[in-house]
């Protein structure tokens, strides 16, 4: 569950379970952020796994997950089946995931980053590049396997400045085509993962993916200053006398929404969720509901930010909470008919919702405060209230749904055991 993309608190309760389904006394459990360690009335065992999102996967993990609480089967069969799944042939080939990442990340310079159509055709011509550096890293695993993420936002950072001697775009939209082929790269999910697990006692893990959150962003940083410096010197000349600040990366996204958000939210959603769930590896036949649940929670999340009649009636980290509650409840509530992980239909909204891109902003204006240019963009201690504010109503609604699963799995296995 791990390594599908299971929050670790989530984990350990379904871990628990099982063992108290099947009569096992657990002495010591505790996960950590790239192993587990276990202890059944022995000795203790330590398992390495690697953190990652495949929704299929997450899908078949639980459903076996779910059999082991109803006592249908036996350890062995498990067993078996969960090498089974391990094994299982992705939904998508290699080539499909790749066209689906250039499709989300021309989408999301207007879907998710409210840019132009003429940042969709900057990031149109970076998106190629970068899956070349994606391909070379997954051929040279060994050696390139952990700095994928860095070599990609170094890529970006080169080519960007490049793309932009040939066209008339204002400072205000380079952050919108930067920002586009990293969406998949930047923890936001980690960074209302680490107040989840806060909140239900895994402080360690918790504290580790809030601190991994705020690191990452760090090196992402780093790799787009240091390829910037290829090709762009003097964005930011004309407001500065420094050479070493005028290569500075632009952070200010001032003129977000040219279309207005109707046009984005009541229609360009629709194909990046599309996309965001081919590359989160989630069969077409599974689509159709998480799909409706994270366009309504994203319609109902701009229309309380936005829409006349209701703006400015909530503080913005309120209506990140909103969002959130509806949309964690509708994912419990088609967890509670089909059980099927509400966490996939929760993972796209955060993506979309972008909260890593905020901190990496944050990080940056830093480097430009130090040079003395001004620029507005949020502190990082504010953006760790967002990925709180999204955690509460998260935390809310799951809280309010845990006692009807609960209940349905015990007649379930109820049942089960009159079968018996």
């Amino acid at each position: 569950m791990m390594s599908f993309g299971q929050s670790a608190a989530d984990t350990e309760d379904v871990v628990l379970q099982i063992c108290a389904a099947m009569r096992l006394p657990v002495v010591h459990f505790e996960i950590g952020m790239r192993s587990f360690q276990a202890s059944f009335a022995g000795i203790v065992h330590t398992v390495p796994f690697a953190r990652g999102i495949d929704a299929d996967k997450l899908a078949s993990t639980i459903s076996l997950a779910n059999l082991m609480l109803n006592q249908v089967g036996s350890v062995q069969g498990a067993s078996d089946l969960l090498d089974d799944i391990f094994g299982h042939r992705p939904s998508y080939s290699p080539f499909v995931q790749y066209f689906a990442f250039c499709s989300m990340s021309i989408l999301a310079s207007i879907a998710a980053f409210m840019g132009t159509f003429r940042d969709a055709a900057v990031v149109a011509i970076l998106v190629p590049f970068v899956v070349l550096v994606q391909v070379l890293c997954r051929r040279f695993s060994y050696q390139l396997g952990d700095l994928e993420a860095f070599l990609v936002a170094l890529t970006v950072g080169a080519l960007t400045p490049f793309a932009l001697q040939f066209l008339e775009a204002p400072i205000c939209e380079v952050p919108t085509i930067y920002l586009s082929p990293l969406l998949v790269y930047l923890p936001g999910s980690q960074l209302i993962y680490g107040a989840y697990e806060i909140q239900f006692g895994s402080l360690v893990n918790g504290i580790s993916q809030l601190g991994s959150c705020v690191v990452r962003c760090m090196f992402l940083a780093m790799a787009l200053l240091i390829g910037w410096q290829f090709f762009g010197h003097g964005f930011y000349k004309g407001e500065t006398s420094s050479a070493a600040a005028a290569s500075l990366v632009p952070v200010d996204m001032s003129c977000m929404f040219p279309y207005g958000w109707h046009a984005i939210f009541f229609g360009w959603n629709i194909p990046l969720l599309l996309f965001v769930f081919v590359g989160l590896n989630m069969p077409l036949c599974k689509m159709l509901a998480p799909a409706l649940i994270g366009y309504v929670s994203l319609l109902l999340y701009i229309v309380l930010l936005q829409h006349p009649a209701v703006r400015g009636f909530f503080p913005v980290r309120i209506i990140d909470s909103i969002a959130l509650f509806v949309a964690a409840n509708l994912a419990y509530l088609h967890e509670y008919y089909t059980s099927s992980p509400a966490i996939l239909a929760i993972l796209p909204i955060l993506l979309i919702l972008a909260p890593g891109s905020h901190v990496l902003l944050s990080i940056l204006s830093s480097v430009q405060r130090s040079a003395k240019i001004l620029v507005m963009v949020e502190p990082v201690l504010d953006l760790l209230l967002q990925g709180v504010a999204y955690a509460v109503g998260l935390t809310l609604a799951m809280r309010l749904w845990k006692p009807f699963l609960q209940r349905k799995l015990a007649r379930r296995l109820a049942r089960t055991m009159h079968l018996y």
